[in-house]
């Protein structure tokens, strides 16, 4: 049978009465007249034997604060003391990872967070009476600031030597970032920039970014329209219902769904509100199969606790209760979705030091997608009256709300630089879902505005339109080509049953819209994603934004980035118009291609586990004898461009198309690139003119830009015998770019390669030279002083990232490439003098990768951690058509009490990092 979702709220059943001032059912079970709400959590993540600061709120009777106890995981921790509204604690050694963490009183429990013990993530936020007023709309913590640490640096040498210097000390850091931060005895504003730019100055400090805590973006509400319409524009609940028609973990025939994790960077929850209250009703902060890891705001009614709970209305609100509806909730009372986990920051606040943190906490513990309602626009030059140098809006007045200061503006953009980039590298399939801004500008201009006018593709930026019978832009919302796409911007509040308005609410229907869709295909690159929401989109018919100054019309732009011809197929009537979101056809649009996927799935393997129990399941795996064996496939062509190689790079030309067609034959979905090299243009290891690394062309689908960056390649000159080889294959690893004080010619700028997850990851190194070293090892030609990393440094990297260098030799033996290849897993083709047997060689080379293959079972949304154990490890030297087989113990692991249920998947990876086949897991918990 199935279920109809409607989500207008209808009274009774669900999250409690049509009351919205109900504050029943606070923070969690026990006797409902006593509540205990954790309201944050300082640092929100640390190392074990470190200290942490829980604030807390209790009302009613029954919360003694001397029964007040930590549970963190399966550990019942007594706290170090206790005062009226908070705690500290240690965290006991022997805890790792993510563990839900709440308090405890006697039968009253809190609210439910994530917390990660971790010794790589770790951020202080400061307290409310260490905040001071900024210019323009900002607040300032006066005494924290994050330090950027140089690649290759030693991250904490450097900032125990910066915070010694300043009379601080080092409070936190977040190592994906290379980043620490220190807290500083300074008292204002004006001290704090001084030590920054002392900080700045400094060895192998790049940058330093002081702690802006965000307030929630303001609107207009003149021309205040209704809700009605709300859901309608965006076909909101047809898409709900035909997720819960096609979707479902074991109604026979449907389309199994897998377990996803999101973020959110909020300051919490009102788990109070009766679209939450059944959070927390049983003790597990789960309802509907969502599990909602939140700072519960308790009695706060500040701005950024109300915006929490609005935006988490349209995720994740429950159904019954006359209010809000959240979209992932709606398809989780069908019981259609494998379960959705959802963190928020821990630490209460909107500071953009927690942010950069609880992101990278968001991926770590494997969320694809955090929403990020939230934005800042430039001011150069504030006056008395308010800004006199920032952004303008479509009508020539300027911009008024969310502004700060240039300098803080700037060190913000660069370090959300450093985390998109970061994100590319480490985390290729996640996305950030960024609302577009409210202030009538460009939000295009990356000087102008942040956070959406980030060009990577895993950023997403969301505008907001009307809910008119043809919605139209919203007055506020920001505009321009790098809007992706519109959702509704008015809509029901999950705080008071009134209305809330701005992008902020556009960008949270888009977010559980993708996580929606990623559990119907979890293999959908953040490219497909965009392009699956806007060739299902609805049209904006009028896409215009007309410009003027002074009531003279000056010229205009768009609303959203026009859908081109590609994008509206058979449907020539939306050509030009703007993206509006259409939930509906972006549900259609993943179950089509969860049907067209080239990656084999396996028939699911259905586990019920009961109280305390173990139960352990043998799963076969058999690779295929015939076709191909890879589905994603990675290949970078990095070739060898100094004076020696002149004829080789003339036959890599004649043979272009055939080589590029070599490599697609490698598997389902094949992503090709190129690079070159010569050397550092400094005398005497290169010459004027030399590279040490160019990206040519990242990796791309397209063969047609793979073949013209190979007729592109020119020779350069090399100077010396070796070259920088390693350099190449460092950056092709980690995209970190390299400065040379000194030499700015010789200066590597960041890149992005583009290596997928779950791909079979190949360099094929085509050189005839020893490769350059600055380090006096065993690998490699050492030069002293030379500008580049050493040899174990770039096994390291390559190792790491899971990828295998292939050596292409002409004519004769090279020992550097036959060493690299055997320390990253690859092999060695020699090719005749002319290398005209390269495409052979090629084609032999792919053929050996998959000819015998080590085995591994690797976990993939297992949130809870219910999979104990997988024996074997490893099994290695598998052959085609061979069949071997895995044990693999599951438990309940971190779920928490109750029945729920489960479903991820085991990833069969093959070559290091290759997913070449899936196995579906339902777990029933009874």
């Amino acid at each position: 049978m199935l279920l109809a979702v409607i989500l207008t709220g209808c009274l009774g059943g669900g999250g409690g009465g049509s009351s919205r001032d109900d504050d029943k059912g606070g923070g969690g079970g026990g006797d409902t007249s006593a509540t205990l709400s954790t309201t944050s959590i300082n640092p929100s993540s640390g190392p074990a034997g470190s200290t942490v600061r829980v604030r807390f709120e209790k009302q009613g009777e029954g919360v003694s604060l001397d029964d007040l106890e930590v549970v963190l995981g399966d550990e019942v921790i007594t706290p170090a003391g206790v005062d009226e509204d908070e705690l500290t604690f240690v965290i006991p050694s022997g805890l790792a990872g993510d563990q839900t963490l709440f308090l405890r009183a006697g039968s009253v429990e809190s609210n439910r967070l994530r917390f990660t013990i971790s010794d790589s993530v770790s951020i202080v936020a400061p307290d409310e009476d260490e905040l001071l007023e900024d210019e323009g709309d900002s607040k300032v913590a006066a005494n924290l600031v994050l330090i950027f640490i140089a690649e290759g640096a030693d991250l904490d040498a450097v900032a125990e030597a910066a915070a010694a210097a300043e009379g601080g000390e080092v409070v936190g850091g977040i190592d994906l970032l290379r980043s620490r931060q220190l807290r500083l005895p300074t008292t204002s504003i004006e001290q704090l920039e001084e030590a920054m730019e002392r900080l700045r100055a400094r060895e192998h400090i790049e940058d330093a970014l002081m702690d802006i805590h965000l307030d929630p973006e303001a609107i207009s509400w003149s021309a205040d329209p209704g809700l009605a319409g709300q859901r309608a524009s965006n076909r909101v609940e047809e898409g709900a219902q035909l997720y819960a028609e096609r979707v479902h973990p074991e109604r026979s025939g449907a389309v199994m769904p897998f377990f996803r994790s999101m973020g959110v960077f909020e300051a919490g929850v009102h788990f109070s509100r009766p679209d939450f209250n059944g959070y927390a009703a049983d003790g597990s902060s789960r309802s509907g199969n969502i599990g909602l890891f939140s700072p519960d705001r308790g009695r706060s009614t500040s701005s950024d606790s109300i915006h929490g709970t609005n935006v988490m209305g349209l995720i994740a609100a429950e159904l019954g209760d006359g209010g809000a509806a959240g979209l992932l909730r709606a398809m989780g009372e069908a019981g259609a979705h494998g379960g959705v986990n959802i963190r928020v920051g821990n630490s209460g606040t909107r500071s953009i030091h927690s942010f950069l943190a609880d992101v990278v906490l968001a991926l770590d513990s494997g969320a694809q997608v955090v929403n990020m309602s939230a934005g800042v626009h430039r001011c150069a030059r504030f006056g008395v009256s308010g800004c006199v140098d920032g952004p303008v809006q479509s009508d020539g007045s300027p911009v008024t709300n969310n502004l700060i200061g240039a300098a803080q503006f700037d060190s913000l953009s660069r370090a959300y630089d450093r985390l998109v980039a970061s994100m590319a590298r480490h985390y290729p399939n996640a996305m950030l879902v960024v609302s577009a801004g409210n202030g009538n500008t460009d939000t295009g201009e990356r000087d102008v505005r942040l956070f959406g006018a980030h060009p990577s593709v895993q950023v997403l930026t969301v505008g907001a339109h009307d809910n008119a019978a043809a919605p139209a832009r919203e007055g506020y919302s920001n505009y321009g080509s790098r809007v992706d796409i519109a959702a509704s911007g008015t809509v029901r509040s999950a705080w008071n049953d009134g209305e809330a308005r701005g992008t902020s609410f556009a960008a949270p229907l888009v977010a559980a819209t993708v996580v929606a869709m990623r559990s119907i295909e979890p293999n959908l690159t953040p490219a497909q994603v965009r392009r699956l929401l806007r060739e299902s989109a609805l049209p904006i018919e009028n896409n215009e934004v007309v410009l003027s100054e002074g009531g003279t019309v000056v010229g205009s732009d768009v609303f959203t980035q026009p859908l081109s011809a590609a994008e509206v197929g058979a449907d020539p009537s939306r050509l030009g118009k703007g993206a509006r979101l259409n939930v509906e056809g972006a549900i259609q649009a993943a179950l089509d291609a969860r049907e067209g996927r080239t990656r084999p799935i396996t028939d699911p393997v259905t586990v019920v586990i009961g109280g305390g129990e173990s139960v352990t399941e043998r799963l076969a795996v058999t690779l295929p004898l015939e076709g191909a064996v890879f589905d994603r496939v990675d290949i970078m062509f990095l070739v060898d461009v100094s004076g020696s190689y002149g004829s080789s790079i003339n036959q890599f030309k004649r043979q272009a198309v055939d080589l590029v067609n070599a490599f697609r034959a490698s598997g389902n979905d094949v992503h090709t690139g190129i690079a070159s090299f010569a050397d550092t243009p400094i005398s005497p290891w290169g010459s004027s003119g030399d590279y040490a690394f160019r990206l040519d062309q990242a990796l791309t689908a397209d063969s047609e830009q793979t073949i013209d960056a190979i007729n592109g390649l020119t020779l350069r000159s090399g100077n010396d015998t070796p070259e920088s080889q390693l350099e190449a294959l460092y950056q092709l690893a980690t995209g970190a770019g390299r400065s040379v004080p000194g030499t700015p010619a010789a200066d590597l700028d960041a890149s992005i390669t583009g290596w997928r997850e779950g791909s079979l990851r190949i360099v094929f190194l085509a050189t005839d030279a020893a490769f350059h070293s600055s380090t006096n090892e065993d690998g490699g030609y050492y030069s002293e002083g030379y500008p580049g990393p050493g040899w174990t440094e770039t096994v390291n990297a390559l190792n790491g990232m899971g990828i295998r260098v292939y050596g292409l030799e002409r004519g004769y033996s090279v020992p550097d490439v036959a060493e690299m290849v055997a320390q990253t897993n690859g092999q060695v083709f020699q090719l005749d003098s002319a290398s005209s047997d390269i495409v052979a060689k090629v084609v032999e080379a792919l053929d050996t990768a998959a000819a015998m293959l080590d085995l591994r079972l690797a976990p993939n949304g297992d949130f809870a951690g219910m999979v104990q154990s997988i024996t074997p490890s490893v099994i290695r030297d598998v052959r085609r058509g061979e069949t071997v087989h895995f044990d693999v113990t599951f438990n309940r692991g971190r779920s928490g009490p109750g029945e729920q249920r489960f479903v991820f998947r085991l990833d069969v990876v093959g070559a290091e990092t290759a997913v070449i086949q899936e196995i579906p897991v339902v777990i029933n918990l009874r």
